[in-house]
């Protein structure tokens, strides 16, 4: 191994090798992250926090690579010291090893009678691996664990949403300072960029890392290519982003590109105060945009581009993101069905079980053995009255370190359907999650020679809007009331529903759960496998599920048709103009044919 490092690491080689075998056996390293082409440990050397980064070449187009274009760890070593040049915040490395021949032997491989063999860690005994060393950057997170972990105060405390409002404008003045300067980042995710913790004043610093799908251009960065960056970052983050929080990352994106001043490496709230409200909004060219025509806009001074094409290039750049999120969501449905790390599975002869991935394997597989003990102590909390042919039960089950409530159903297993009905519930309620959509999360599924086992998580304040109307009784129409919130919500979701190919079975108001948290009502679906997911949804199809919630709501509240049809027009916020036209003719005309079979059949 060819090392070329600071005089503290070489100091810690043994034979030109680093220990890391040892270093893992006496606790000095930990591996933080494991995948079939890198590892990252995390060593702790003379109180010196330092991550190394392993990249393996176990299959032939890694090897191809490496011999064509360098080893990884050397490429992405270039890339750092580009990018340390134009001022971009990125982590110091502190070495790099390289193997010398393909066919050198590591050093530091056991004996067969040694006592560290019962480490089974093969990738520690590949030869071909090369080693890139850097500094850690501590205390920090990254963008998207920290707007998972804060979630809730982002979207209900005051304080919370102008944090994120300065997130948003941060982070785009980190992306425009990474394209302005010839780089386009080909895995742009917020688990790339690393987070300080902020000061009730001072600066907000990121820093970039993963640095190895990063390329310079040479020439500049085109107009798709930065399309394309910023149609994953958006995928990325779609959950925790209102439309003004794009529109005002867009905007200090667009302002940060035309500025030709820099600042120091990491800081970018030199122009930006840690209060939103304190400076001229970024956003406020742009939010204007739900009140006048995308042409009339001031656009700010430094901002060098004429209004038609600010609006064409918004336009394509919705399409590009739109396109982009719907090929990423079909892989990731892709990888989920043959499985992954975040969830486990088990083969007990015949039987086959899933579990998410905080919960014990050992547990899955003695529950796939034995499902029925799910209806007993001590995993009973509840018996509850379930429909004809199913058990239901209110259990709890560990997951993640904690006890968590769940809903169990148990039905009968069918054989000549295409698949059960636990399978489907599965894999529709985690492909609509990664969509954004709220709906109860499975935890574990069963499938036995004659029965299927469904646990899913469980809320104690969900309540289904057919039950929710009922306990209401007379309903309000005033503009804030909770009547009007739950209609407006529940038709965005249906929108949406067919914007990503899922069409409801039938579509009624059993489908939809109320959740009433902090004053905000949401809505979640109920049951997953009533949605069928196709490559898109036909306007009849649209029109025909519109005209059963429409049918559905006259049944259950004796609404009249004009104030049905006022709730059916929101969608008209989440659907173009034309397509609204269209769909409408659609119900209009599907509704004249029903008047006319029915009277018909009155005749008759």
């Amino acid at each position: 191994m060819k090392w070329s490092a600071t005089s503290q690491l070489i100091s810690q080689l043994k034979e030109g090798t680093l220990p890391l075998r040892e270093w893992i056996l006496n606790g000095t390293a930990k591996i933080a992250k494991s995948g079939p082409h890198r590892v990252v440990y995390r060593v702790t050397l003379n109180d010196r926090a330092v991550y190394i980064k392993q990249y393996l070449t176990g299959d032939r187009k890694s090897k191809l690579r490496t011999w064509l274009s360098g080893t990884k760890a050397a490429r992405e070593l270039s890339v750092l010291r580009a990018m340390q040049a134009a001022n971009l915040p990125v982590p110091l490395p502190l070495g790099i090893g390289e193997p010398v021949t393909s066919r050198s032997r590591p050093v530091d491989t056991p004996a067969e009678n040694s006592t560290t063999t019962e480490l089974n860690l093969p990738f520690l005994d590949d030869p071909q691996s090369s080693f890139l060393v850097l500094e850690a950057i501590e205390p920090t997170m990254s963008l998207a664990n920290l707007m998972l972990r804060f979630s809730d105060v982002m979207q209900f405390d005051k304080l919370g949403i102008r944090g994120r409002q300065h997130l948003c404008v941060t982070v785009a003045r980190m992306v425009a300072r990474l394209h302005k300067n010839g780089f386009v980042h080909r895995d742009l995710q917020a688990e790339n960029l690393l987070i300080a913790p902020v000061q009730s004043h001072g600066p907000m610093r990121m820093w970039w890392v993963d640095l190895s799908d990063i390329r310079q251009k040479w020439l500049k960065v085109s107009s798709q290519q930065i399309m394309l960056n910023l149609a994953m970052l958006r995928h990325s983050l779609h959950r925790h982003l209102s439309s003004t929080d794009q529109l005002r990352f867009l905007a200090a994106y667009l302002t940060e590109l035309s500025n030709p001043q820099t600042t120091a490496a990491g800081e970018i709230s030199d122009a930006h105060s840690a209060d939103p409200a304190a400076v001229g909004d970024p956003v406020d060219f742009l939010i204007a945009a739900r009140r006048k025509k995308l042409n009339e806009l001031s656009l700010p001074n430094s901002l060098q581009i004429s209004k038609p094409k600010l609006k064409s290039w918004i336009v394509q750049l919705k399409q590009v993101t739109q396109s982009y999120s719907i090929q990423a969501w079909k892989k990731a449905d892709r990888k989920w069905r043959r499985g992954n790390r975040r969830l486990h599975i088990a083969q007990v002869g015949a039987r086959s079980g899933r579990c998410v991935a905080g919960m014990d394997a050992q547990l899955l597989k003695h529950l796939t053995s034995k499902p029925s003990q799910l209806f007993s102590p001590p995993y009973l909390v509840q018996s509850t009255e379930g429909a004809a042919l199913q058990k239901t039960a209110i259990i709890q089950l560990p997951v993640s370190g904690s006890v968590m409530q769940a809903e169990l159903v148990a039905r009968p297993l069918v054989r000549d359907a295409h698949d059960s009905w636990a399978r489907r519930s599965w894999e529709n309620a985690y492909a609509l999650m990664r969509r954004g959509f709220s709906t109860p999360g499975p935890l574990l599924y069963v499938e036995t020679e004659s029965e299927q086992y469904l646990a899913r998580a469980y809320h104690n304040k969900q309540k289904t809007i057919a039950d929710w109307i009922s306990d209401q009784g007379r309903l309000s129409f005033l503009p804030q009331s909770d009547e009007v919130q739950v209609a407006h919500r529940v038709l965005e979701t249906l929108a949406r529903l067919f914007l990503y190919g899922f069409k409801p079975e039938i579509t009624d108001l059993e489908q939809f759960f109320v959740i009433k948290l902090n004053g905000r009502v949401l809505i979640a679906l109920a049951d997953p496998s009533r949605f069928e997911q196709r490559e898109s949804v036909s306007f009849k199809q649209m029109a025909a599920s519109l005209r059963e919630l429409h049918d559905a709501t006259i049944v259950m509240t004796n609404l009249r048709t004009s104030t049905c049809a006022r709730w059916l027009k929101r969608v008209a916020c989440r659907l173009p103009p034309l397509t609204w036209r269209m769909l409408m003719s659609e119900i209009v005309k599907q509704r004249r044919d029903r008047i006319e079979n029915y009277r018909k059949w009155h005749a008759a």
